[in-house]
């Protein structure tokens, strides 16, 4: 449960700290005083989105601080330690909103993101506005309060990841389809560039050795006349080549050779240089001996590169890359038909899927009718003890499977249907004339669905707005009851239900000309009786006041109250 809220130069309050116990706690003031700020700084320290309006004008920042006690089952610390932040059995969240907007968020001093504090806000309390009635006229916030008061929160899971896993396969299937839409129109192109390719049996052909052969080829007397004139040089001129010139040196060195030892090395220089230019020559030898014209092969190496170049320039490349070219058109046609073989799987998966889905949506629909069955009740007799005497309650919940819309809720409409007085059809509570039934009937439904919640603490920021007298002290009545199970904070401007509640706090604000402030103050006894008259009386407390406010505060007496 709740245990502390601090707050620190956060709207009109410099300072507030409120110490919580359980049971029902309520906070009263004047209109105007401030009544909701602590309910506001909760909003905030539980993930709400903040702005630098928040931050009390003159100052840097806002500081919020709220403190819980866990129970060792709570669902809240059993979060906390899957994310490792849990601290024994409390857990503290604090908030900073600086002056410029910008927002810091601690769980247990580690920092956190407002999507963590939302999550585990929400384990921790649930909190009914003032405008409550107005939100629980939206189809949506109908459907949300029936599945919290029913018990399939597993169905309602496994609904909402089977919608979320036929949404991204259909986007993958969709995604795939123009895929190959976009394929098949090219397909017939893309088959006949891959033949002309197939027809030169282009994956087996060595085109750089090809180029080089007909190089050679179309050649050939050019290459005669250079192999003839470099044999000439190294070995067939008669006393005026290069190897008779280097063998005579080395004659001539020879008998110098034990006089001089560079004369050595240059002797072994110069029968290295013999035995190369020999090794050249023989080489050069055999190139003369290959070196036949064949104008047949020049022929068809001219007609084969021609093919080669007229296909490089249809395909906008180069002869060298075609054979690449060739695998890439293979890959394409391998793609369509692997494209078209995903698009049966993918259409399968998503059928069995959708069947599945539906299957759940039958499930959960039936549980939905069990729940609105048992929840149309109670919230009925709720309406007559909150003075609408013949008043009924419904919950229309019908099916609708002929849709390919997957919602993650399922596939249920949910229509509160409300008879606020005997002989009066049933109509949508949105169509309810009376802001007084509209509020009471809707604290009616707000007060059954909360005691399914599980929440430890729970506020209601005036809820009881729009409705008075015995009503009123039938609503603190029942917020006392739900205080009994859990801790509940009010805000309230009815004496009745403020006097129900076992601790009362009281907000004040003081006002000079430069200065503005909003206080937390709790009250004793003696100052609940002063607090429960100014709401009871006008302008002047009268003893006559203050009598009702003793009495208000006798009915159900220390007992019920003792904290």
């Amino acid at each position: 449960m709740l245990s502390r809220i601090h707050i620190q130069n956060f709207a009109i309050s410099s300072e507030a700290e409120v110490e919580l116990k359980g049971g029902m706690t309520v906070l009263t003031g004047e209109t105007g005083a401030g009544k909701s700020i602590l309910i506001d700084a909760l909003d905030l320290v539980l993930g709400d989105r903040a702005d630098m309006n928040v931050v009390r004008h003159g100052t840097d920042r806002a500081t919020i601080n709220a403190s819980f006690t866990l129970e060792a089952s709570s669902p809240a610390l059993e979060w906390l330690r899957e994310q490792e932040l849990d601290d024994g059995d409390e857990c503290h969240l604090r908030r900073i909103i600086s002056a410029e907007g910008r927002s810091k968020a601690f769980i247990n001093n580690s920092p956190a993101n407002l999507s963590a504090l939302k999550a585990l806000g929400e384990l921790l309390i649930e909190i009914h506005g003032q405008h409550e009635h107005q939100s629980l006229m939206k189809p949506a916030r109908q459907r949300q309060q029936l599945d919290s008061a029913g018990d399939y929160d597993e169905l309602l899971s496994d609904m909402a990841m089977l919608a979320d896993d036929i949404k991204h396969r259909q986007g993958a299937l969709d995604e795939l389809q123009n895929r190959v839409e976009e394929n098949n129109a090219q397909l017939e192109l893309l088959r006949y560039q891959t033949q002309e390719l197939e027809a030169l049996d282009i994956s087996s052909l060595d085109i750089p050795e090809l180029i080089r052969e007909h190089e050679q080829i179309a050649n050939i007397d050019s290459l005669r006349q250079l192999t003839f004139n470099a044999m000439q040089s190294l070995t067939d001129a008669e006393g005026n080549n290069v190897s008779h010139q280097i063998n005579q040196l080395i004659t001539q060195i020879d008998p110098w050779l034990e006089t001089s030892g560079e004369l050595q090395g240059v002797s072994s220089v110069l029968q290295d240089i013999s035995a190369l230019t020999e090794e050249a020559s023989s080489s050069i030898q055999r190139m003369q001996d290959k070196l036949e014209a064949n104008p047949q092969r020049l022929s068809e190496l001219d007609g084969l590169i021609g093919e080669l170049h007229e296909l490089a320039r249809k395909h906008h490349t180069n002869i060298e890359a075609l054979p690449a070219l060739y695998i890439e058109k293979q890959q394409q046609l391998e793609d369509i038909n692997q494209n078209e073989g995903d698009v049966a799987r993918l259409t399968e998966e998503l059928d069995r899927l959708k069947e599945q889905y539906r299957t759940n949506a039958g499930v959960l629909h039936d549980k939905r009718r069990e729940t609105a069955d048992s929840l149309a009740t109670a919230v009925t007799g709720n309406m007559q003890t909150l003075g609408m005497q013949g008043g009924r309650f419904e919950i229309e919940v019908s099916f609708s499977d002929d849709s390919e819309k997957f919602p993650v809720h399922g596939l249920d409409e949910i229509i509160y249907l409300v008879s606020a007085n005997p002989g009066q059809p049933l109509q949508a509570l949105s169509k309810v004339a009376s802001g007084g039934e509209l509020s009471r009937i809707s604290l009616a439904i707000t007060v059954i669905c909360a005691s399914s919640n599980n929440a430890p603490t729970m506020i209601f920021d005036e809820v009881d707005s729009g409705i008075g007298g015995g009503v009123a002290e039938i609503v603190g009545k029942q917020l006392l009851s739900l205080g009994e199970q859990r801790q509940v904070l009010c805000v309230t401007h009815l004496p009745q239900v403020a006097a129900q509640a076992h601790h009362h706090y009281r907000v004040v604000k003081t006002s000079t000309d430069a200065h503005t402030e909003s206080r937390v103050i709790g009250l004793d006894n003696d100052a609940r009786v002063q607090e429960i008259a100014r709401m009871l009386g006008g302008v002047e407390i009268t003893e006559q006041t203050l009598a009702h406010a003793r009495e208000l505060l006798s009915i159900d007496n220390t007992a019920s109250r003792a904290s």
